[in-house]
């Protein structure tokens, strides 16, 4: 039976109010791939719908799904990455837009604000648009990941992929080639001081659906207004009723601010 690790969970739900790229791409997350080259072809992406599922364990160890992640993006190569917060039957989003010209924006619906984030670099972008473009099997993955196989999953074809933090944690992701090397799964594990593994985090394909998503989902807040990250934290923490302990709400501070420092930093373009 999988154990799960639940440490700081409502300090990671907050956290997701104020972080410039969202969960997915935490660090736990973070892509490594061979393939950040300069691109200048035009882009045509595979468009499609992915809702991933998050189960943690109730009060008598049965998994039950705790939050949804969605990621949509259009043939353009624009992305939309939402993550929700709060108890599934009651859960606001967090929007997540990310477009090829490098700009990018955070957009919380259910409180009416947005986080304009610096331009992307012309690096960081040419790295994004060879992320989209690859057809490589292996997603061009190199070290400090490895190749564990690969596999099918919804349909489509994945390579399994593990990094290892000895003491730290294990890291398994299932990534599609032809949706751009995004996560169709991942599950991160707590490497215990008996050796045994605590699951941390594990995602689950809920649903894809290939093909143009939504309009709606890139809905880009014209009304809405801009916030500093920490001030969005603090407004959804209101308008949510969550309580945090005294440990939480410093580490949630922490987070804030570092999210503010990334907000007003000026990115080079060279």
């Amino acid at each position: 039976m999988k154990q799960f690790s639940n440490r700081g969970l409502m300090t990671r739900l907050l956290a997701l109010a104020v972080t410039a790229t969202g969960a997915v791409a935490s660090f736990y997350l973070a892509m490594t791939l061979s393939s950040l080259r300069s691109v200048s072809a035009q882009v045509h992406a595979q468009p499609f719908y992915l809702e991933r599922t998050i189960p943690t364990p109730d009060r008598n160890g049965n998994l039950l799904p705790s939050r949804k992640e969605i990621l949509a993006r259009r043939s353009d190569g624009a992305t939309a990455r939402l993550d929700s917060v709060g108890p599934l039957d009651s859960a606001r989003f967090l929007r997540k837009l990310l477009f090829l010209d490098g700009s990018s924006v955070t957009l919380a619906d259910s409180v009416g604000s947005k986080t304009t984030w610096p331009q992307m670099s012309e690096l960081e972008v040419a790295a994004m648009k060879g992320r989209l473009l690859t057809r490589l099997a292996d997603c061009g993955v190199r070290a400090p990941y490895t190749i564990l196989g690969f596999d099918t999953m919804s349909g489509q074809d994945v390579v399994i992929v593990q990094r290892i933090i000895p003491g730290r944690y294990r890291l398994t992701r299932w990534l599609a080639p032809q949706l751009g090397c995004e996560d169709l799964s991942y599950e991160s594990e707590a490497i215990n001081a008996d050796g045994t593994f605590s699951i941390s985090a594990e995602a689950r394909v809920s649903q894809l659906k290939l093909g143009e998503p939504e309009a709606r989902l890139f809905d880009f807040g014209k009304n809405f207004l801009e916030m500093k990250p920490s001030e969005v934290q603090k407004r959804f923490q209101q308008e949510m009723g969550l309580k945090l302990t005294a440990e939480q709400e410093k580490q949630a501070e922490i987070e804030g601010q570092l999210a503010d420092m990334e907000y007003q930093r000026k990115r080079p373009t060279q």
